[in-house]
């Protein structure tokens, strides 16, 4: 029976035998094939189609052999590579082995000499040779240096004595009562009575300077009297002249001067610490170089203005001989008004003060 499902190929008899149509029967559970109704075929193989196939087969397996084998040279010439690698990292890990198999014994006979070394030295000390040997051996070098050990702590001893006996003699030096407590009463003793005579000289030559008869030695050698100095005379250059020179600081009256409670101007803390530093500038010069302090008032003319500036001046100058020490015939107070020539103000005119000192040209040249 022909069932739907059976299929129709052509065939061959033989290799070159007649062609026939050959019919599979199909499945049991397929309907029986009626008339009219398709079958499904097959394409017949011919001879030719087998023979070009074997031969494509052929190539392609040729050609896999043939990229096998460049790969298997590939492999052949790295593995040829690696193991002559290998030889030579053998090679020379079996050099420094040897190396250090020869350092090793090396070390080790170098360690057989020294521990022979050593004992020899053992040896000698045992047999009393040599200091140590001696130091060990010997009974009389050891008595010795007990004997030193006890003079040394004899000595220790006597020094610590004497350092008790030093500071025992520094606390008396130093006491309240002590020795140098006295010797230095009678030193500032000595100060103030050569305080005392230096005093009595300045009064007795400043005396001299006053006086009619020696008044005109005292001015020909440069003398001055500042008490007796006109305003005028000052700004004329009374204590100027071929051998002084003025050189001056200004310094303004804000800040400098504050008012009492009773409305008085006295020094203020800041315009103390603005002098200070002013004088800083001054201090350079000869200590025996008259110091004038100028006083002036610009807010007040005519006698209010002399006021205020003999005030101002006289206020700086009683600082300057506390703070400073100044001589008190070398440091003078000079009141003028509100003119100031060569005041730093454009006008000529300044409120404050200004400390002028007098030096000697020949002590600028230095």
């Amino acid at each position: 029976l022909v069932r739907a499902d059976s299929v129709c190929s052509v065939h061959t008899d033989g290799l070159v035998g007649a062609a026939f149509i050959q019919i599979s029967p199909g499945s049991d559970t397929a309907s029986i094939v009626s008339a009219g109704q398709t079958l499904q075929g097959r394409d017949m193989i011919e001879f030719s189609d087998l023979i070009q196939e074997g031969r494509d087969t052929f190539r392609t397996v040729t050609q896999e052999v043939m990229d096998l084998k460049g790969d298997v040279s590939e492999a052949i010439v790295a593995a040829t590579a690696a193991t002559r690698t290998v030889d030579a990292v053998i090679l020379e890990t079996g050099t420094e082995v040897r190396a250090m198999m020869k350092t090793g014994t090396g070390a080790i006979e170098e360690v057989k000499r020294v521990m022979t070394d050593a004992r020899g030295i053992v040896a000698d000390i045992k047999a009393g040779q040599g200091t140590i040997g001696r130091l060990v051996t010997d009974d009389a070098l050891y008595l010795r240096i007990t004997g030193l050990a006890g003079e040394a702590e004899k000595t220790m001893a006597n020094l610590q004595a004497v350092t008790d006996r030093a500071r025992t003699t520094f606390d008396s030096v130093t006491a309240r009562d002590g020795t140098a407590q006295q010797m230095l009463r009678t030193i500032q003793g000595t100060m103030v009575e050569a305080q005392e005579v230096m005093s009595d000289l300045s009064e007795g030559t400043e005396a001299l300077k006053r006086n009619i008869l020696f008044r005109g030695f005292f001015r020909e050698r440069g003398f001055f009297d500042l008490d007796a100095i006109t305003p005028d005379a000052y700004l004329s250059g009374a204590l100027e002249g071929d051998d002084r020179i003025a050189l001056r600081v200004w310094i303004d009256a804000p800040g400098l001067f504050s008012r009492a409670a009773d409305g008085v101007e006295q020094l203020s803390e800041p315009g103390k610490r603005r002098i200070e530093s002013s004088m800083a500038d001054l201090v350079q010069y000869p200590r025996d170089s008259p110091l004038v302090v100028e006083g002036y008032a610009a807010a007040a003319e005519g006698d209010t203005a002399h006021l205020v500036s003999a005030g101002r001046a006289a206020l700086v100058r009683e600082y300057l001989l506390k703070r400073f020490r100044r001589t008190a015939t070398l440091t003078g107070a000079m009141a003028l008004g509100s003119q100031a020539s060569g005041s730093p103000s454009n006008d000529q005119r300044w409120s404050g003060v200004a400390l002028a000192i007098f030096v000697d040209k020949t002590a600028l040249k230095r």
